[in-house]
């Protein structure tokens, strides 16, 4: 049996395996490496207050940098642009989302959408959007 395995053959056949083996070994570590490398956590002072001016700019990419970010910004509700949003859960139970369009005046010009609020009833949202559209 020993002159089988010392044909070769064989050996050819146990080194190819060796090197898949390796190959699959380095595989495995660097996806290892890759995990680790992607898992670590950027702290961003996201509970400071910035300007929304300095976060964002209109109609352009928003970075990752500005999720979970808070911000300041001073604008004027357009007045018939207010809408509902129907089918939006809150923790688990549908409704309505009252959303208006906020003319931004303290940075560059444009128009962002806010979430005024949620409620679980159409009434109540539609006295909403009648209150913000005065």
């Amino acid at each position: 049996m020993l002159r089988m395995m010392l044909r070769p053959r064989w050996v050819l056949a146990l080194i190819a395996a060796l090197g898949i083996a390796a190959g699959f070994a380095l595989l495995a570590q660097w996806q290892v490496d890759r995990a680790v490398e992607q898992a670590t956590v950027v702290e961003r002072p996201t509970e400071d207050v910035r300007p929304f001016g300095d976060v964002v700019r209109p109609d352009g990419p928003t970075e990752q940098a500005a999720t979970g970010q808070r911000v300041s910004v001073t604008g004027t509700i357009v007045p018939g642009d207010t809408m509902l949003v129907q089918g939006r859960l809150n923790d688990g139970v549908p409704g309505w989302w009252v959303v208006a369009h906020l003319e931004v005046t303290d940075a560059a010009p444009g128009g962002l959408p806010v979430a005024l609020g949620w409620t679980a009833d159409e009434e109540t949202a539609r006295a909403a959007l009648a209150e913000v559209d005065r």
